[in-house]
């Protein structure tokens, strides 16, 4: 994106050609940091970055602070979606005009959308589901309505029912709430269990032990043209196979739930590693045994309580890392349906690799793999999901 004044859509969009990039990245075991150097073309923005891995000044001086936050007065319209890969970055900017902000003039719209469609007109099938109806809105339409409303004294735009608009997936409806923390009122908590269920009660004696081994290169995963948030597919009949990943899975549903949020986790884990990339996956296993694909998110252990500076793991010894910031997405669960939560280690072509040895991340070769991780997930981590029922 920056050999144009534009983005170089064929460069951006050369799936064959990343590909290959990140696939050569894996399977050599090279650095992260030689990425550009494997690309072919020296990229000193790339470097820049790589020399910023936490959020420190850098990137500070890029973002408002309290005080830029706290004298917002105009009026603000956010347009994301459960998989817009950049909800979350959407979602900052909001949670943080929330925490400091008391002008309470931020209207959000939430739905069934990827980056582009949440910027304009949605897609009507997103990867392989046919989206609701009402969810098919002109959302370029309401932008120009919020423009004469703010800026031309004009009619709010009818749309924006309450500052939370989101579209609740399975019901064909939209729902209205007065804030993110509004649109649910409780939290049903699971606990992973040896057996590699969800259940409801605790056992903090018990474990289940996984070993990763970065030099086995012998998969290549790759994301393709049509994935989002990390899914290729939002309806799949079985779940992919993920050798870095362990899965579990809820009694059925007794009751509808509706789903309305970003589930929060709590994972009770011992390593022999310094630092681990711990990878999470929310999915409905609907009755009829086919899956529906909800949230994801992949989080740096050394970086979970505080983004600024890494806490290096403490090797063999049981500590709990917060999961506090996954993408959020609002779907009906029906009776009968099964929660189920995947669990796992990043090991793909598609991410840097933490090799956890407390080095730079960047500079970590498959020269540090010499010793597999070890892990240890512990039955007292807990999964905890927004509903409003």
């Amino acid at each position: 994106v920056t050999n144009t004044k534009l983005t170089d859509l064929a460069d951006f969009s050369n799936f064959a050609h990343w590909n290959k990039v990140f696939t050569d990245y894996y399977v050599s075991g090279k650095p992260f940091n030689t990425l550009d150097a494997i690309d072919g073309r020296l990229n000193a923005i790339f470097q820049r970055w790589l020399q910023h891995s936490t959020y420190d000044e850098y990137w500070k001086k890029m973002t408002p602070k309290k005080e830029e936050f706290s004298t917002i007065d105009i009026p603000i319209l956010s347009t994301t979606g459960y998989y817009d890969d950049d909800q979350l970055g959407a979602l900052y900017y909001y949670k943080q005009y929330q925490k400091w902000n008391t002008n309470d003039k931020y209207y959000l719209i939430i739905g069934p959308y990827d980056h582009a469609g949440a910027q304009g007109y949605p897609i009507s099938v997103l990867n392989d589901y046919t989206i609701d109806d009402v969810a098919n809105i002109p959302i370029q339409d309401i932008v120009y309505q919020w423009f004469n409303y703010t800026l031309k004294e004009g009619p709010k735009p009818a749309f924006l029912k309450d500052k939370v608009n989101y579209q609740m997936m399975g019901t064909n409806t939209w729902r209205h709430a007065p804030s993110l923390a509004k649109m649910s009122n409780q939290n049903v908590t699971y606990y992973i269990s040896a057996n590699k269920t969800l259940t409801k009660k605790a056992d903090s004696k018990k474990f289940l032990t996984q070993t990763i081994d970065f030099k086995d290169r012998s998969v290549v995963k790759i994301n393709g043209e049509n994935t989002y948030c990390g899914f290729s597919s939002f309806q799949p009949s079985t779940l992919p196979l993920d050798r870095n990943a362990i899965v579990f899975e809820s009694e059925p549903l007794t009751e509808a739930l509706a789903l309305t949020g970003a589930i929060e986790a709590n994972l009770v884990i011992e390593t022999n590693k310094k630092d681990v990339d711990l990878t999470l996956m929310l999915y409905e296993k609907r009755a009829n045994g086919t899956y529906f694909a909800l949230s994801s998110n992949l989080q740096r252990a050394s970086l979970a309580k505080d983004s600024t500076q890494r806490e290096l793991l403490t090797p063999n010894t049981k500590q709990i890392i917060p999961l506090k910031n996954n993408f959020m997405a609002c779907k009906q669960l029906d009776k009968g349906s099964c929660i189920v939560i995947v669990l796992g280690i990043n090991n793909s072509a598609d991410f840097e690799i933490n090799y956890g040895t407390g080095k730079e991340v960047s500079t970590e070769s498959i020269a540090d793999a010499a010793v597999p991780l070890q892990i240890k997930w512990y039955c007292d981590s807990t999964i905890s999901i927004p509903v409003n029922k």
